[in-house]
């Protein structure tokens, strides 16, 4: 293998025999005027993944290396990314994408590649992704709607979700998570703030990447599927997490972060409720939800942290279940 190596792609992949194909070739097939490298693990998968990866790698020898676990390591607690591949990575770049989704331009490296060797204070880029329901239960949707390139700011990073790991492409010398804010199950959101705090995060406005939800290996999918009371233990681990943060980032997002635990404490506090706004069309349903947040004392101390716009967006948002159309709109 060259040892010559500008980009690293890193690469989980457990049970995930439906898609590894597309993930790999989409990851193996990137136009770039640089060398780079792509580093799989398979978590001990129990169906035909490690099996594609084999016959990848004998495709590939020079380009795609492959670490085949005999016990599953995630399991374990275990961080694959931070401990088994980056460890393993030659690249002076970092891109991520999981077994599961795949990237859709051929051209994504090595934009990302440009624009990072441009601006020496960027410390990740990232771009938009197609959010696809692998069950057609949902409609397309996109992480976001930037249609110029994006410096991501605090709402953006705490309070939003409009970038995806799948589009993550990072400096490897900042890639690795401080040991103070590891173990906690959402990474991608642990990752994306951490880089935050240590530089610019630039986003290109272009779709370069999917990200499947509906499967049953899924982490997201999985929280979703657990018992209530172990979802908002999950969802009030993000305040403990943005506690620890708040401490090891010497406090410079207090204002940002004390909103988003708030946020945070009213969607433990409203499971049911989210689930209905996000998966029910029956319009009384919808206005049953709304109202019941918009009464919740979570709900009562999260309005009152916001400016007036924000109190206004989210009255309407809330309250605003007598004027339905509008409240959908400003809630998708």
């Amino acid at each position: 293998m060259n040892n010559n190596i500008e980009v690293t792609v890193v690469c989980t992949a457990y049970n995930h025999e439906k898609f590894i194909r597309e993930c790999l070739d989409s990851l193996l097939n990137q136009n770039t005027n640089f060398n780079y490298e792509v580093l799989v693990n398979d978590d001990a998968s129990t169906d035909s993944t490690a099996d594609i990866l084999k016959e990848y790698v004998s495709r590939y020898p020079d380009k795609l290396r492959v670490y085949f676990q005999e016990k599953n390591l995630f399991s374990q607690g275990i961080r694959i990314v931070d401990d088994v591949l980056l460890p393993n990575a030659k690249g002076k770049y970092i891109a991520i994408c999981e077994g599961d989704d795949k990237w859709l331009d051929n051209n994504k490296l090595q934009l990302q590649y440009d624009l990072m060797e441009k601006n020496e204070d960027c410390v990740m880029c990232t771009h938009n992704t197609l959010i696809k329901d692998v069950n057609n239960k949902r409609k397309n949707i996109y992480f976001n709607n930037w249609r110029n390139l994006h410096v991501l700011n605090d709402f953006d990073v705490f309070m939003s979700w409009n970038v995806h790991t799948s589009s993550y492409f990072i400096r490897k010398e900042l890639v690795k998570l401080d040991s103070r804010l590891r173990g906690y199950w959402f990474g991608d959101f642990v990752r994306l703030t951490f880089l935050y705090s240590k530089g610019k995060i630039i986003s290109i406005p272009k779709v370069m990447s999917q990200y499947n939800i509906g499967i049953s290996t899924g982490s997201l999918d999985s929280f979703n599927k657990s018992s209530e009371e172990k979802r908002k233990k999950g969802i009030l681990d993000r305040s403990k997490y943005l506690k620890d943060f708040n401490e090891f980032s010497n406090y410079r997002f207090n204002n940002i972060i004390n909103k988003r635990i708030l946020l945070t404490e009213l969607e433990a506090s409203s499971i049911n409720e989210f689930d209905v706004l996000q998966c029910s069309k029956n319009k009384k349903e919808l206005i049953s939800a709304a109202k019941s947040i918009s009464n919740k004392k979570e709900y009562k101390r999260y309005i009152k942290s916001l400016s007036i716009k924000g109190k206004i967006k989210n009255l309407i948002k809330y309250k605003g279940y007598f004027i339905y159309p509008i409240w959908v709109k400003l809630w998708q």
